[in-house]
Parts: C-alpha cells; structure tokens; sequence
C-alpha cells in the first residue's frame, strides 16, 4: 500500500471518529482525533511509514480498550487496513515509548492538547 493510500485511510478514519467527539467519552476520541490529524501531517515527511502507523494503530487500540470505545464495522474495518498496512514494519516493530502517551506523535516544538 502507498503512502498516498495510507493517508487517505487516515483521513476517512478521522472523519469518521470526529463524530463521536459529541458523547460522553468526547477527551478519549479527542485525544485519537488529536494523533490521526498529527500522523496524516506527517507520513509524507516519515522516514518509516509502517513503524509511524504502527505506532498509531497501537495508541488507538489501547486508548479504546482504556476508555471502554466501541468502534463501527467501518471504523474496525480502517484499523484493520491501517494495521495491515503496519505490518510491514516486521516483526521487530517494537515499542520504545510509551504506548498511550500521544506526545510521540508531536514535536518537542509542537502544541500538545491536553484533554481531561
């Protein structure tokens, strides 16, 4: 999958999650809404897309299971393909920072939302 195919699955999922900011969980999807918009900024840049989105579907899947979110067929289906995508990172493709912390995603110069 290119790049070019990856940021549009990026930029679905984020419109599609972007609606759940209205419900009573609105911090956690804030906060995935928060890195899809900074991971669709910087793939094009990446010097390793797979591993970036790795590290992307990962931060998703954890912060849903944390917050308790359920996911639509569609949403799942766009995980799945992003996650399909990743896999290409190997089998190596560890994690060095901290799984839930979306400040991997930002620059040290970069605003980070806070959500609570």
């Amino acid at each position: 999958m290119e790049v070019s195919a990856v940021k549009e699955k990026v930029h679905e999922l984020y419109n599609l999650l972007i609606a759940h900011t209205k419900e009573g969980q609105a911090t956690s999807w804030l906060d995935i809404t928060d890195c899809l918009l900074q991971v669709y900024k910087k793939i094009d840049t990446n010097p390793s897309p797979p591993v970036f989105i790795s590290k992307l579907v990962n931060y998703i899947y954890l912060t849903a299971v944390d917050a308790r979110l359920h996911f639509t067929p569609q949403e799942e289906g766009l995980i799945n393909e992003l996650n399909h995508y990743a896999n290409e990172a190997g089998i190596n493709r560890q994690y060095r920072a901290n799984a839930v912390d979306k400040s991997q995603f930002y620059d040290l110069t970069e605003y980070l939302p806070i959500r609570r």
